[in-house]
């Protein structure tokens, strides 16, 4: 079956805004890349965000100030997530490079690039359904004011 240049075209762009990393996330594209050196230290209201390296369960009991009970279950819930995070970001990558496989020939067949792009928007739409998962999860162990600022942090990543 043959589409129309139109869709290729969208189906190209689609494509590339999956495959390439988003802003602030690396890759040769990225103006604001910094070196570890360059990197600043977060202003003290907020916590750091889990994905900069060396996050640490302690950094975010201390911003929310839990007890030793609190603070053993978040670091079990965040470990969970943790590794469905991998399996996912994996399962993400595999799809990406299969996509850009695809991709390659000098004639791609645009039907099974757009069911490749399907199963990557549901790869990476069940990656963020994750992040609204933890957030539920953690609802019974925090208290309220614990939970709001715990919300405030998850939130603030999940629409950048």
């Amino acid at each position: 079956m043959k589409l129309n240049p139109i869709a290729g075209v969208v189906i190209v762009v689609a494509a590339l805004l999956f495959v390439l990393p988003p802003p602030g996330h690396g890759g040769f594209l990225d103006k604001n890349k910094t070196s570890g050196a360059q990197k600043k230290n977060p202003p003290p209201d907020r916590a750091p965000s889990p994905r900069i390296p060396g996050f640490s369960i302690s950094v975010l009991a201390k911003y929310l100030s839990l007890d030793k009970n609190q603070e053993k279950k978040m670091t079990d819930l965040v470990a969970s997530y943790r590794r469905e995070r991998v399996r996912r970001d994996s399962a993400i990558k595999i799809a990406q490079l299969e996509f850009l496989e695809i991709f390659h020939p000098a004639d791609p067949d645009l039907d099974k690039m757009a069911v490749k792009l399907k199963e990557l928007a549901v790869l990476q739409a069940e990656l963020r359904f994750d992040e609204v998962r933890k957030l539920r999860d953690a609802r019974p162990i925090l208290n309220d004011e614990q939970f709001d600022k715990y919300k405030k942090l998850v939130l603030e990543r999940f629409f950048r």
